[in-house]
């Protein structure tokens, strides 16, 4: 998202934001990037897959057990080094949205090791 978006957003809700304090209004400004975003990333196929595939390997790693928990904990490690990146990047992102966190994510993949996703408290 642009910073003159994210300007011109501010500027929008001016008024609005008389009456608000600057955390509360920044913080229903996340959220609606939040909420854009997701949009616009599951518009992508690739992304798309990515992130189903990512919900998938979730509940494949909550079923790895071992005999104690330091074997769960190897296996659940392991099985992470073996999936995509990609995959990898949007599990990750899921797991701080379950958790409350509000998740900017990025349009596209760039494969520069950039920024893919933001994570934003929700306070």
């Amino acid at each position: 998202m642009s910073d003159s978006f994210i300007a011109g957003s501010t500027a929008a809700f001016s008024a609005l934001a008389r009456g608000m304090d600057r955390k509360m209004l920044s913080g229903i400004l996340a959220r609606g990037r939040a909420w854009f975003s997701r949009i616009q990333s599951r518009k992508k196929r690739g992304h798309r897959q990515r992130q189903d595939a990512a919900g998938r390997r979730a509940v494949t790693i909550s079923k790895i057990v071992g005999k104690d928990a330091q074997e769960t904990f190897a296996r659940r490690i392991a099985y992470l080094r073996k999936i995509d990146p990609l995959v990898f990047e949007e599990l990750v992102l899921d797991a701080f949205q379950k958790e409350g966190w509000l998740v900017q994510r990025s349009t596209r993949y760039s494969g520069d090791g950039g920024i893919d996703g933001r994570i934003v408290s929700g306070n």
